[in-house]
């Protein structure tokens, strides 16, 4: 996949606030490599014919409470969720202390969530995905890059997917997400999720609700109190 960034205004995740978080010495770790004594929070996106699935991996170091991007596995279209569990299945068993694993149960992904519980990943936490929980997911995403909480690895295709995201405010006064037509955004959901994760197996990240009004992000307590 080619590359494509939004225009800052356009995105919810500029390259202003990407950019800083990128460690080039970090690398991601291969599945061989053997991770141990580490906290770590996975996060699983599920697609096969016209999504891809993809498993993200980060490390929260309690030391300094911040979390590092360690792993990231994009499936082939029409890989078989078998595959994706097993792989999920050899990468617990390989690396020690996999806290949790946090997948999206909408549509397909809640009876392939069920299986993974089946096949021993007893850590497996399902999240369904809605206008309401979306905006919690990538608010808290977007708060870690922000406190500069979060590293990635340089990677190309997750930094355009992340970019690419944009949005825009419903009649209901909900934000709506989307990313343009020919382009995915399939690894930034995995990261999301598996920060989701994190802030729910720690204290990592402390939970604010937010909005948007216009191009300013508020508090929603703060727009309580002014109205």
């Amino acid at each position: 996949m080619e590359a494509e960034f939004a225009e800052d205004e356009e995105s919810f995740f500029p390259l202003k606030l990407i950019t800083p978080a990128i460690d080039e010495s970090l690398e991601y770790k291969p599945l061989a490599e053997r991770v141990q004594g580490r906290s770590l929070y996975a996060g699983l996106d599920f697609g096969k014919h016209h999504d891809h699935s993809v498993v993200v991996v980060v490390d929260y170091d309690v030391q300094t409470k911040t979390t590092s991007l360690v792993h990231l596995k994009h499936f082939p279209l029409e890989t078989e969720y078998g595959t994706v569990i097993g792989y999920v299945k050899g990468l617990e068993e390989r690396w020690s202390r996999v806290a949790r694993i946090t997948t999206d149960t909408t549509g397909v992904g809640d009876s392939v969530t069920e299986e993974m519980r089946r096949a021993g990943l007893s850590q497996t936490w399902g999240v369904t995905l809605t206008l309401q929980s979306n905006t919690d997911i990538l608010e808290n995403l977007r708060r870690m890059l922000e406190k500069e909480q979060l590293e990635l690895v340089y990677d190309p295709e997750l930094i355009a997917e992340m970019n690419c995201e944009s949005y825009e405010m419903n009649k209901a006064g909900q934000l709506q997400f989307s990313h343009p037509t020919g382009t995915h955004d399939d690894r930034l959901w995995a990261l999301a999720l598996a920060c989701h994760g994190l802030r729910y197996g720690t204290s990592a990240t402390a939970y604010h609700p937010v909005v948007l009004l216009g191009r300013t992000m508020k508090p929603l307590d703060l727009l309580i109190k002014a109205r």
